[in-house]
Formats: C-alpha cells, sequence, structure tokens
C-alpha cells in the first residue's frame, strides 16, 4: 500500500474519531505541520508504541499492529492522557470571572494542551512510565501563553490570532524530543494553544477581551477522567533557562 494512501487512511481514521468526540478544535495533520511531525511517530516509532506501518506491496494484509491501532483510534475516549500548562491561582481568578466561563467547573481543571497523547484505559501498561522517563529528560526555558479573545468554536475558548511563536517551538521540540526517545505516542498531536472556558458552547460572537497571560514555568502529565470533570497528575517538570 503506498504510504500517501495509508496516511491518508489514518487521517480519515483520525477525523471520525475527533467528528464522535466533538472534540474542540484539534489540528488535523493536513493543517499543522508540528501536528504532523507528532502523528507521524505512529510510523517513525514504532518499535516504542509497538505500532507499525502497513505493509507494502498490493494485495498485502494489514499487520495485528496497525490492526491493534486502528481499534484504539476507533474507540470512545476514556482516560485520555495530555501534556498540559495551567495558569497560575491569579490567572486563573481572572479567567472565572469572565461572564462566559462555566461556573460550574472548578478553576484547577483551567488548562491549555499542549501534546495529546493516548488514553491510558486502552493504552499498554508500560506506555505510562515511559513517558515519564522521557520527560525526566526533557530540558526547555519557560515560555508566555497569552489569549485576548473569546471564540466559540462548539466549545467556548480563549484563544489569539498572534502566532504565539515561542509556544508552538516548545511543542515542536517537545514533539522531536519524545521521537527521539521512542516514547509511546498514539495520537501525538499539538493543538493551537488555547484555554476552553465551557465545553457545552454559547453559541455568541467571537470577542475581544483585555489579554489573559501568563508564563510557562511547568508542564504537567495530566490524566482527564471523562464524564467526571477530573483530572489526575502524573508528574510535574519545571522549565528552565540553562
Amino acid at each position: 500500500m503506498p504510504r500517501r494512501f495509508a496516511l491518508m487512511i489514518l487521517v480519515q481514521a483520525w477525523r471520525a474519531l475527533h467528528r464522535y468526540l466533538e472534540w474542540p478544535d484539534i489540528h488535523l495533520i493536513q493543517q499543522e505541520p508540528i501536528a504532523r511531525a507528532g502523528i507521524l511517530a505512529l510510523s517513525r516509532a514504532q518499535g516504542a508504541t509497538g505500532l507499525s506501518t502497513p505493509a507494502q506491496g498490493p494485495g498485502c494484509r494489514r499487520s495485528r499492529a496497525s490492526r491493534q491501532s486502528a481499534t484504539l483510534l476507533a474507540m470512545r475516549a476514556r482516560n485520555p492522557l495530555y501534556i498540559q500548562a495551567k495558569p497560575p491561582p491569579h490567572v486563573q481568578a481572572q479567567i472565572v470571572a469572565l461572564a462566559r466561563n462555566d461556573p460550574g467547573r472548578g478553576p484547577e481543571l483551567l488548562h491549555a494542551t499542549l501534546m495529546s497523547l493516548f488514553d491510558l484505559h486502552y493504552a499498554p501498561a508500560d506506555w505510562l512510565p515511559r513517558i515519564i522517563a522521557a520527560l525526566d529528560s526533557f530540558s526547555a526555558p519557560p515560555f508566555p501563553l497569552a489569549f485576548d479573545r473569546i471564540e466559540n468554536r462548539k466549545a467556548v475558548t480563549l484563544r489569539t490570532r498572534e502566532p504565539l511563536v515561542e509556544a508552538r517551538a516548545f511543542q515542536a521540540a517537545l514533539v522531536r524530543h519524545l521521537l527521539e526517545r521512542r516514547a509511546p505516542m498514539m495520537l501525538g498531536t499539538t493543538p493551537e494553544p488555547h484555554v476552553t472556558i465551557n465545553y457545552r458552547g454559547d453559541r455568541l460572537r467571537a470577542q475581544k477581551i483585555a489579554p489573559i497571560g501568563w508564563t510557562v514555568d511547568a508542564i504537567l502529565l495530566v490524566e482527564s477522567v471523562v464524564g467526571k470533570a477530573t483530572h489526575i497528575e502524573h508528574g510535574r517538570w519545571p522549565l528552565r533557562t540553562d
């Protein structure tokens, strides 16, 4: 099977999962170069993930590993694992004060996802410690995040039209590091940084706001328990300028 065709199938599967779960604004590999680099971990890091690319040649059968990858992509999210940045308390207070923020969710749940990894419910038992081990050797400087717009994209989110150069460079460095360490990444996507403030959406128009931001000086490995508004922290790594 030609590599381009195999990649197209993977994109279609991911789109179907995206629509099924109604996740807000997860950029796909045809739209985001950094996300493309992350998802290609499915083929480049096959030794780390236990997944393999489809075999070449006409009439070939899918490998057991590729069948497993398709099965995992089709399953409903239950305990997805993310690398996140969370705002400090004074920034949480600014966000909570916004009229369009959902008062039913605790401020400790506010976050910007930097990378989506895999679902712990379905992943092999050794994937979590391998991600933790890879992050233990990651080094990067702090970077700024700031948002000056509220936009409704299925969910209500804080965003900006500024390029967020430092944040995107950080995400690219993170993907490269995990690939080099052959860390497992079933999804490996790097969403455009944003903070979701209401997952139900409000159908209101986008609006400008006074900038809300902070310097990200630590990243967190967070398991989200779907349907229970619960985050389980599996590790925290400070960012330093060395």
